[in-house]
C-alpha cells in the first residue's frame, strides 16, 4: 500500500485497466477576458473548479434524534466491529474500484471514478 500512498492516480489506472482522458486548457474565457497564459489558465480553472459548487454548512453537533439512532445497541456486541480498522489488501481495493460506476465527481484526493 505504500505505492498506493505515493501514486495513487496511477495504481487506480492500473487497477482499472481504462484509457486515460486528460482534458487540455490551452485558452480560457472568463468573464468576456481571454486567458492565454497556461499558469494563469490553470489558477483560474482551479478557482472556478473550486467555487463550482455551493459550500455546505456542516452543523457541529449531532441533533438529539440522531444520537438515539446512533447510540450502542445493547444486542450488538463491540465484537462485531473488531476488524473495521483493519488494512484492505490491494485485491480487496481493485475489486471495489472496479465497482464503482464512472462519471462522477472526484473527491478530496481529487481521482475521479472515470480513468
Amino acid at each position: 500500500m505504500e505505492a498506493f500512498a505515493d501514486n495513487k492516480s496511477q495504481i487506480i489506472r492500473s487497477v482499472l485497466e481504462k484509457p486515460f482522458k486528460k482534458v487540455m486548457l490551452d485558452y480560457l474565457v472568463d468573464n468576456e477576458d481571454l486567458i492565454l497564459e497556461p499558469d494563469l489558465v490553470k489558477g483560474r480553472v482551479d478557482l472556478i473548479m473550486e467555487n463550482w459548487t455551493r459550500k455546505c454548512a456542516v452543523k457541529p453537533l449531532m441533533p438529539f434524534c440522531w444520537q438515539v439512532q446512533f447510540s450502542p445497541l445493547d444486542h450488538v456486541s463491540n465484537s462485531a466491529f473488531s476488524g473495521m480498522m483493519k488494512e484492505i489488501n490491494f485485491d480487496e481495493f481493485s475489486l471495489v474500484v472496479k465497482d464503482l460506476p464512472d462519471s462522477k465527481t472526484a473527491g478530496l484526493s481529487g481521482i475521479s471514478n472515470k480513468m
